[in-house]
């Protein structure tokens, strides 16, 4: 039996079976924060199924504005993925590197972290990232902040 995808009012609906077994990413979403002296803010959302488990993930990225998108390191970053499943919401721990936030430097790669894994059966989930800040190379003022978040879609998880 392979898993099945169906459409439903609050999103996709995905039934679980054997072939759910393998880790994978069911939605990932991202945007643009802002910009500043050729550099870009992004942020993403990711939610991951394993079997009847359920994570929510971020992306945090800094690149070069153009057509290249270089990924490059940040001077500073503050975020925290998010997990919904029903009406419960898990967050990930919050992460923060870059020396204009007191801790080391941010990686020139993207900075990425999870949430605890749930079982989800018969149930509604989207991940997220909330809180982004960003602070970009070279700035002196962060992009973002508190009210800055992203969500996936939203997907029923039958088991």
């Amino acid at each position: 039996m392979s898993a099945v995808i169906l459409l439903a009012l609050a999103g996709t609906l995905v039934n679980a079976g054997p072939a759910a077994a393998v880790p994978r990413l069911l939605a990932h979403v991202c945007k643009e924060i802002g910009s500043f002296a050729g550099y870009t803010g992004v942020h993403c959302a990711d939610l991951y199924r394993e079997g009847s488990q359920v994570w929510g993930g971020n992306e945090i990225i800094c690149q070069l504005t153009g057509d290249q998108h270089q990924v490059v390191a940040c001077a500073g970053i503050k975020e925290q993925p998010t997990l919904q499943v029903n009406s419960t919401t898990y967050r990930g721990t919050a992460g923060t590197c870059g020396a204009a936030y007191g801790h080391s430097p941010c990686r020139a790669e993207r900075i990425i972290n999870y949430t605890q894994r749930v079982t989800a059966c018969d149930a509604i989930v989207y991940g997220g990232t909330v809180k982004t800040t960003i602070l970009l190379p070279g700035a002196t003022q962060p992009i973002g902040g508190t009210y800055t978040q992203l969500f996936t879609d939203e997907y029923g998880i039958r088991c």
